[in-house]
């Protein structure tokens, strides 16, 4: 039995009473913690249960956050002595309602930062920061051998009823997306809001009210099934005479179904209506060609959130509204359907995991111009103790990284592994940027990892460098990966990230780093800058990424001898190995990407014959089929020289000689009428190539 039985009885009383949450810390030894949080929730349904731990509490079992989103829960129990997935803390918090409770299992405060120190015995930066929160706020209940705390706020507000739905945000929600589905075409809808406003609830509503009014086939697009799925949820509540298998809703001859990102981009499906929830966690270059293509569509997106930021969203994507549908709808919903207003939970979360994390001011910044730029190291303790520079330098993240999430505040305050690197303008922070150390492992785990037998925890450059680039004299090397680089979105294409990567390089060269390197989602924005500070590409991931539509392309520079000699073996790997591979597993790739791409590495000698042969395609004499050996080996051999052909002439030589696409494919890209007018191109193509031989 509890010893807070009744202390627990009346916080459940009070949360009702005022409609909101409880968090509720019960901080001990860990099994006096578990022992009393296993007591506090009898007699409660499990059902009603949601368990964030490692191990089992009683008969209650743990659940992945992430498959209760869309549901609603009484209890959140968070086991803190277990490794806790802060992402899952932000999600979980999400399903409890009104005068719910969350429970958190923890050490003593005093005493907690010190129980998660690293092996150099560093404090937690990240729960210190915590437990310096929850001491501080007068409306978190602490339970404990020694203490017992009760919130102190005082109740001014009434008994609050539970909010009817459709909420009138959510009617006014559901009104809009009408408008954009029956009336002018190009006029989408953006709709933002907070968690628990009933965002995807109203998408869902509508679409339901549209199939039954017999409007046509809808289309879903979101960053994974899971983020979909309380869309649909409504959407079959409001339509029961709807068929639903899983994502996909029939009624009559017309459906709703979820079609991801890339599927989208790529089949190009007939929609009368796209509906794309969770658009800030979705690339701005898909966001885009969604735009492109679909002339009726709504997006919706979470403002402050473990999904992403509608804050990185506004400032990534609003120009590309403003040029492309200038006639778009902004429509903000604030009503919280599962809470009260005021909520003492969310307000404690936000500051908690900088849900609402905010780089500097525009205006600020714009006062700088002239002011010059100074590069330097933030150590971990410096930020944790400056809690506007971390919100800034986390705000900055958010906003140019569309999967910045929780669990990267945690690795940026508490990981040995991590760098902290920034641009300050005049004392204002402007870019930022973290670096892993990777690499120097010893001889047993290296050999694990040649044979794909062990995957090790980070390491993320190294690792793929050893075992996908069969490198595994990589792995003793000192690696330096930048995992982030944000530059303040006012002064982006101003020379700064360049400015602090070069900066980073130096700083990683003195601290006797081999080679620097970086991952990320491939697109013909991102590559140029990589390429244009001499990073050379290294390999190109064979999956696109469902949610980016995009490969992963590992770059690296060679900081020393030993470097150069891994960086540049490799990049004759890559120049060698990708024009083979373009025609099956990169068939795909954007025709610009494939001519950055092929930029890097040395040319190559043609044979005089297929030279030869390759002129006289150029003048006519031949046609296609006799010379595609030498018109394919003279690309190969004259890659660098692709990116600085027309677009026009570019993409059809990428996707007919290097794609192999057909004929029909290449026409309908370019807007051709057929093979004629492309093999006139493809001439014009190669005349221009052959004039820039010396």
């Amino acid at each position: 039995m509890s010893a807070f039985g009744a202390e627990w009885r009346e916080l459940e009383q009070r949360a009702q009473r005022l409609g909101q949450r409880q968090l509720v810390v019960l901080s001990g030894i860990q099994a006096w913690c578990r022992e009393q949080g296993l007591a506090l929730a009898q007699g409660k349904p499990a059902s009603d249960i949601l368990l964030l731990s490692d191990r089992t509490l009683g008969l209650l079992e743990p659940v992945e956050a992430q498959h209760r989103l869309g549901t609603e829960s009484g209890l959140l129990i968070v086991d803190a002595w277990a490794r806790v997935d802060w992402n899952a803390v932000a999600a979980a918090a999400g399903t409890l309602r009104a005068g719910g409770l969350m429970l958190l299992l923890c050490p003593p405060l005093h005493a907690w930062p010190a129980l998660e120190a690293d092996d150099d015995g560093r404090r937690s930066l990240f729960t210190e920061r915590l437990c310096a929160l929850l001491a501080a706020d007068t409306e978190v209940a602490v339970l404990s051998a020694d203490q017992c705390r009760m919130p102190v706020k005082s109740e001014v507000m009434s008994a609050a009823p539970a909010p009817s739905l459709p909420t009138g945000d959510q009617q006014q929600a559901m009104a809009a997306i009408e408008r954009v589905a029956c009336g002018h075409r190009r006029r989408p809808l953006v709709l933002r809001a907070d968690r628990g406003r009933g965002k995807s609830a109203a998408l869902g509503m509508a679409a339901a009210t549209l199939l039954s009014e017999g409007f046509g086939d809808i289309l879903v697009a979101g960053p994974n099934p899971r983020s979909v799925d309380i869309l649909f949820q409504h959407a079959a509540l409001t339509l029961p005479a709807a068929q639903r298998h899983g994502l996909r809703l029939e009624y009559g001859d017309a459906q709703l179904r979820f079609v991801p990102p890339d599927v989208l981009l790529r089949e190009r499906p007939e929609a009368r209506l796209v509906l794309v929830d969770e658009a800030a966690a979705i690339p701005p270059a898909l966001l885009q060609q969604i735009l492109e293509h679909y002339p009726r569509v709504v997006f919706a997106t979470t403002v402050h959130g473990y999904e992403g930021t509608g804050r990185g969203f506004d400032v990534r994507f609003r120009d590309t509204l403003n040029r492309l549908t200038p006639q778009w709808r902004n429509l903000a919903m604030h009503t919280p359907i599962r809470w009260r207003e005021g909520d003492p939970l969310e307000r404690l979360l936000s500051q908690w995991l900088l849900l609402d994390a905010e780089p500097a001011a525009d205006a600020d910044v714009d006062a700088l111009v002239d002011k010059r730029d100074k590069c330097s190291r933030i150590e971990q303790s410096a930020l944790a103790a400056q809690p506007e520079l971390l919100q800034q330098l986390f705000g900055l993240l958010v906003v140019a990284h569309y999967q910045t999430s929780p669990e990267d505040l945690h690795l940026l305050l508490d990981s040995p592994a991590v760098q902290i690197y920034a641009v300050h303008r005049d004392q204002q922070l402007v870019a930022a940027a973290l670096v892993m150390i990777e690499g120097q492992l010893p001889p047993d785990l290296a050999e694990a990892i040649d044979t794909g037998t062990r995957r090790l925890r980070g390491h993320l450059l190294a690792q793929s460098v050893a075992f996908h680039c069969a490198a595994p004299q990589a792995l003793p090397l000192k690696a330096a990966r930048v995992s982030r680089i944000a530059v303040h979105h006012r002064l982006r294409r101003a020379g700064i990230g360049s400015t602090l990567l070069r900066y980073i390089e130096q700083q990683a060269g003195e601290q006797g780093f081999d080679y620097i390197g970086s991952s990320f989602a491939a697109d013909e924005q991102v590559v140029p800058f990589w390429l244009g500070q001499e990073y050379s590409p290294l390999r190109l991931g064979t999956r696109r990424d469902s949610c980016s539509g995009s490969h992963a392309l590992l770059v690296a520079k060679p900081l020393s001898a030993a470097g150069v000699d891994l960086i540049e073996n490799l990049l004759q790997r890559f120049v060698r190995q990708l024009p083979l591979l373009l025609p099956e597993q990169f068939q795909q790739l954007p025709p610009a990407l494939v001519a950055q791409l092929l930029t890097a590495g040395e040319p190559e000698a043609l044979a005089p014959g297929d030279l030869e042969e390759v002129r006289r395609y150029a003048l006519g004499v031949i046609q296609y089929d006799t010379g595609a050996a030498a018109l394919w080996l003279f690309c190969t051999s004259q890659r660098h020289r692709l990116a600085t052909l027309p677009p026009e002439l570019r993409d059809v030589l990428a996707m007919k000689v290097l794609q192999r696409h057909s004929w029909r494919e290449v026409a309908d890209h370019g807007g051709q009428p057929g093979r004629a007018a492309i093999d006139k191109l493809l001439r014009l193509a190669f005349r221009e190539l052959l004039a820039q031989l010396p």
